[in-house]
């Protein structure tokens, strides 16, 4: 009976860990003054009129990826990244 409870809660504690997206990934709030402005003046192309609210850099497969979280003009949070390039990163 020990050895199956052992056994469940190790299985569990794996599942956990393994859907844990940021796992080991170092997320950092940057402000927009410190956004490189090709990332900038890609997010406000894509997002005309929209108001950021917070900017994060992370990294995704050893390459910077800023995260914008934003409110559209309508009122719509949303969020956008794009790496060092000014290109939309996808998940």
């Amino acid at each position: 009976m020990r050895r199956n409870l052992l056994i469940t809660l190790s299985l569990g504690t794996s599942i956990a860990l393994a859907g844990c997206k940021n796992m080991g990934e170092h997320e950092e709030k940057v402000a927009l003054s410190d956004v490189p402005t090709t990332v900038r003046s890609a997010f406000d192309s894509a997002h005309p009129n929209a108001t950021v609210n917070k900017v994060e850099k992370e990294k995704h497969h050893d390459k910077d990826v800023y995260e914008f979280k934003y409110t559209d003009s309508n009122g719509k949070k949303g969020s956008a990244e794009y790496d060092t390039m000014g290109m939309p990163v996808k998940d």
